[in-house]
């Protein structure tokens, strides 16, 4: 090889080291910087939107942020206390799955808003208690959760005192 023709090529590999440290240096700060708003682009939209879209089936369910008087069907309905997410692993997952309900609770004949109010962490509890007791399998049937249902509100009645919550209402149910 002469001299030229060796300059020539140490020419041509710097030219590639060059455009490989631009390259290198695009992939190493842009890229990430990308993905880092991608996440946090994806988690503000859930946050924000998610809950205004709970609020609003809530609202269409006869449900407000925490309790709504409604009428469904010409039947009075009693006033509704809302419990927003409760989150527990279910039983058997080892922490891999998570359910994510908000759970309404309608009152029967008692005025026991107040109660519910100051009994929320108790009332949290058992929900959770009843959730973390279920596998994914014994939740995901919609006859599993008439059951769940029925043994959230005798859970809740022996709490409060019989006939105190006379229908439990699912807003929010996701299981991951």
């Amino acid at each position: 090889m002469t001299d030229e023709e060796k300059k020539v090529d140490q020419a041509n590999k710097e030219k590639k080291t060059k455009k490989g440290g631009f390259l290198k240096k695009v992939v190493m700060i842009w890229v990430p910087l990308f993905l880092l708003q991608l996440v946090l682009s994806y988690v503000i939209v859930v946050k924000v939107f998610r809950k205004k879209a709970v609020q609003q089936e809530a609202v269409a369910a006869g449900m407000t942020s925490k309790k709504k008087k409604a009428k469904s069907k010409g039947q009075d309905l009693g006033e509704i206390y809302l419990v927003d997410d409760v989150i527990a692993n279910p039983k058997n997952t080892e922490g891999r799955h998570f359910v994510n309900v908000s759970v309404g609770l309608e009152e029967g004949n008692n005025k026991i808003a107040d109660e519910l109010k100051k009994r929320d962490p108790q009332i949290r509890d058992i929900l959770i208690d009843i959730f973390v007791s279920k596998t994914i399998q014994q939740m995901d049937d919609p006859a599993d959760k008439d059951s769940l249902k029925s043994e959230i509100s005798r859970r809740l009645n022996k709490l409060l005192g019989g006939g105190s919550i006379s229908h439990v209402y699912f807003s929010n149910f996701i299981i991951q």
